[in-house]
């Protein structure tokens, strides 16, 4: 009986908790909770612990106790929940302001790095103005070139007289030569006069001999129908459309400042060089020889100075007209250029009058070397219709000295020696010390 009665006090002892709880009334949960420990309290006071009054109401209060218990629990985790949701509610905001920010901040970027490039061209372009030499203006691109990014490698080659190609610059690359004869070894890629790109080296087995990556790209700076640069751009394969564009504009760009530097190489040989036989000019060669006497005074180094022109050349001129003088002329100029040793310089004085500067330690092999080339010219005498040229011709060798001596001084010993040596009977050599 005390336990029916136990039980039925605990389910009406929780009963009104738990609906002041579903109604939200907490004042009302927590007194009808307090109640119940009240009323066990007196239960206990007035009729001991088998009072009925004191099970009930202990026993209400302990499941009202542990109902607060489960239900706060509860409601801490349906808070945490709610939380949650409202921060992730709060986060997609904050996650949609951090992407737009990033995309501004890469269009940023992209604009920084158009007007870096933009300023790399204006400093290219000033280049281009003060410097006249194609590997400096190839050097300044190149730098401009390795600072963009996504260009992993690259490369920029200047293409010689003799047709072949010689690295101007290199950015990543251990060596370039072996570029340059990759080059040299493909007349189809060195004349191409467009861009080429290379996606894949599936197709093309010599780049992934190379070790050219891909994107890979070969840029001709064309001038008509000359190439007169080629360089080659390692690129990420995330680089995009405007990177690639960038290097169009200043391959065009160059071009003509290449064409230029060119132009001005061309008219400063024809301002140093004779237009028929290719040697220097008086003036030019006057101050060569200037240059080696005060070398001389400062470093006593050893040079000779050798005046020569072709024997009777009036009489060749008259005989065979003045074709066959100037092809005598050109042979003489030629002969000299195939012997060229170091230290050789030639010089053309004026009409059939020729200058050697000679930078030789002793007399001997000074001499030797005068003598060798006076027999070429005399053996070797171009043809006209059946018969060889007479051509020939007489030196006048002399050292510079020790003391101090002007040009004019130094040209009137070689030309003593040079008159000694025609006196003598032509086709020979003479030398100022010996007349």
């Amino acid at each position: 009986m005390n336990d029916l009665l136990l039980l039925n006090a605990a389910a009406w002892g929780l009963f009104p908790f738990l609906t002041a709880v579903r109604m939200e009334k907490y004042r009302w949960a927590w007194g009808w909770a307090a109640a119940s420990f009240a009323a066990a309290a007196a239960g206990l006071i007035a009729g001991g612990r088998d009072s009925v009054l004191a099970a009930g109401g202990l026993a209400a209060a302990w499941i009202s106790a542990g109902a607060i218990l489960a239900y706060f629990t509860s409601a801490r985790r349906r808070a945490a929940v709610r939380f949650r949701i409202q921060l992730k509610e709060l986060r997609r905001p904050a996650h949609r302001a951090e992407a737009e920010a990033e995309a501004q901040f890469a269009v940023l970027e992209s604009y920084q790095s158009s007007l870096d490039r933009m300023q790399n061209r204006f400093a290219l372009v000033q280049t281009m103005a003060t410097q006249m030499d194609t590997v400096e203006i190839l050097r300044s691109l190149g730098e401009m070139w390795s600072g963009i990014p996504h260009v992993r490698r690259c490369a920029l080659f200047q293409r010689l007289r003799n047709g072949n190609w010689s690295p101007a610059f290199s950015h990543g690359i251990e060596k370039p030569e072996t570029w340059a004869s990759f080059v040299n070894d493909r007349p189809s890629l060195a004349d191409a006069r467009r861009t080429r790109r290379f996606i894949s080296t599936d197709r093309h087995a010599e780049l992934s001999a190379l070790g050219a990556g891909t994107p890979f790209l070969l840029l001709p700076f064309v001038w008509g129908e000359d190439v007169m640069a080629l360089g080659a751009v390692e690129l990420d394969a995330a680089a995009t459309e405007d990177i690639l564009e960038g290097f169009h504009v200043e391959r065009k760009l160059v071009s003509i400042g290449l064409r230029r530097a060119f132009l001005y190489d061309l008219m400063s040989e024809r301002s140093r060089h004779d237009g028929l036989t290719g040697v220097l000019l008086r003036r030019t060669f006057l101050e060569r020889l200037e240059e080696s006497l005060g070398k001389r005074q400062r470093y006593h180094t050893t040079f000779f100075l050798a005046l020569f022109d072709l024997d009777r050349f009036k009489t060749l001129n008259d005989r065979f007209g003045h074709l066959a003088g100037d092809r005598a002329l050109v042979h003489v100029a030629r002969t000299a250029q195939r012997l060229a040793v170091p230290g050789v310089t030639l010089g053309r004085l004026g009409g059939d009058e020729f200058a050697f500067l000679l930078e030789f330690p002793i007399l001997d092999e000074a001499r030797a070397w005068v003598e060798k080339f006076r027999a070429e010219v005399r053996d070797h005498a171009p043809v006209e219709g059946n018969a060889a040229l007479p051509v020939s011709v007489s030196l006048g060798l002399a050292e510079a000295p020790l003391e101090r001596i002007s040009v004019e001084q130094i040209l009137e010993r070689a030309d003593q020696a040079l008159f000694a040596a025609k006196q003598a009977g032509r086709d020979r050599t003479a030398v100022f010390s010996e007349v």
